[in-house]
């Protein structure tokens, strides 16, 4: 509030950092470093990954079943976050 009981213009307010702009991303576009597991598996790698191993494929295979019952991405976000070399695009596209 002003001086007079009123509050300060809005040219005031955005000198004195009390204005918020409202717009989005406040954040600081960072991600959050206690989710380091989950930022790593929803990492982009603009390649495929065209070799999957026996153990992978095998491992694909049984998390598949037992995340059967979940949403598809999240299944896949799953997966992606037991499988250290794929991602989540590589196992979207495998199955």
């Amino acid at each position: 509030m002003g001086a007079n009981g009123h509050p300060p213009p809005a040219s005031a307010a955005a000198q004195n950092g009390s204005h918020s702009s409202g717009g989005g991303g406040g954040g600081g576009g960072g991600a959050n470093p206690s989710n380091g597991s989950t930022a790593a598996a929803l990492r982009h790698d603009p390649g495929l990954a065209r070799e999957w191993t026996p153990e992978e494929q095998a491992t694909l295979d049984e998390l598949l079943a037992k995340y059967a019952s979940d949403a598809p991405v999240i299944r896949y976000a799953k997966i992606a976050m037991k499988l250290p070399d794929k991602t989540v695009r590589d196992v979207a596209l495998r199955c």
